[in-house]
């Protein structure tokens, strides 16, 4: 019962969050909504930042579980359709007082979507982690610099050309990457 609870508020919150800032939500508008009394809250969470936490967790967790794509396009696809689902959330965290939790968010996220191509690139190559590392840290920027620059121009919906890019450049350059370093 406490885990349909703590989904429904999170739950709740992503309602809000299609409405306004993370900072515009109270406490006892997320309780008047979900139908729960200020304690259940408290049970569950210490503030609105933990709910934010909580549920971008929640969302990362569904992104790891899910099946792993083929290749980088399909995979990066998947996570630029969850944004332009939850479109007008995302804009109203990133465009928050709380935006350093979506930006930790977008981080963790891009690294963990980003290795795995990476280290299968470099299969059979001679590189040390610093150097994997490095290479993971250089497409993370890459793609967090392309999906924020994305998000200021209120993540207009495009044919794919954008995204298509990064996975086209990915693949261009990464056997350059790994060679010019190993």
């Amino acid at each position: 019962m406490a885990k349909i609870t703590k989904d429904s508020i999170l739950d709740c919150v992503w309602q809000l969050l299609e409405k306004k800032t993370p900072d515009k939500i109270t406490v006892t508008e997320i309780c008047e909504d979900c139908g729960i009394n200020r304690n259940t809250f408290y049970y569950h969470f210490t503030d609105l930042i933990d709910v934010l936490d909580a549920l971008l967790e929640r969302e990362h967790d569904r992104f790891t579980e899910s099946e792993k794509a083929k290749d980088i396009l399909t995979d990066y696809n998947a996570r630029v359709a969850f944004l332009i689902q939850h479109k007008k959330a995302a804009e109203n965290i990133y465009h928050s007082d709380m935006r350093d939790h979506f930006t930790r968010y977008m981080n963790r996220l891009s690294s963990e979507f980003i290795r795995p191509y990476v280290e299968e690139a470099a299969k059979g190559k001679s590189l040390k982690k610093e150097d994997i590392d490095y290479i993971c840290g250089f497409y993370q920027c890459a793609l967090e610099g392309l999906i924020y620059r994305w998000m200021e121009r209120d993540m207009p919906v495009v044919s794919g050309d954008v995204h298509e890019r990064f996975a086209k450049s990915f693949y261009a350059t990464i056997d350059g990457m790994i060679n010019s370093i190993s």
